[in-house]
């Protein structure tokens, strides 16, 4: 019986190599692309740590009349340690902001907001360079 295909035995040199050319920087704009993706993802991770972090030390330690300058710089000095873990980490441009509100039952809430620029590897068409991470946390103070 005859196979339906006909296999012509024609020398394909060289085919390989073009098919690679093509799909070559497709491949390594994906790759790329998702290396962004992944470094977002940490930075935003690691800003919601620090965040949680500096209202967590703030909702446990007493803030007083007397002590609020020094309440808020070891809360954002909590934050600055945190976000240290965050690749080629400069502090001058994290933001920190410490707000307190005084709840109906007279329990203090401290909310945190860190802030941190990130910057993308590559200039993606559509895509801002640059990208402007935050994350606010709120904790009630524990008696």
């Amino acid at each position: 019986m005859l196979s339906p295909l006909i296999h012509h035995d024609r020398p394909r040199r060289g085919a390989s190599a073009v098919e690679l050319t093509c799909i070559l920087p497709v491949v390594i704009a994906l790759a790329i692309g998702t290396v962004d993706l992944g470094r977002v993802a940490q930075y935003e991770n690691v800003l919601c740590n620090a965040a949680r972090v500096g209202a967590d030390y703030g909702a446990t330690h007493r803030l007083y009349s007397f002590n609020r300058a020094e309440w808020e710089s070891r809360i954002s000095a909590r934050v600055q340690e945190e976000a240290a873990h965050l690749p080629h980490f400069d502090a001058t441009r994290l933001q920190i902001e410490v707000e307190t509100f005084t709840q109906a039952d007279g329990t203090l809430r401290v909310e945190v907001e860190a802030a941190y620029p990130f910057e993308m590897t590559v200039d993606w068409p559509g895509l801002p360079g640059d990208i402007d991470l935050r994350h606010r946390t709120a904790e009630q103070e524990y008696r």
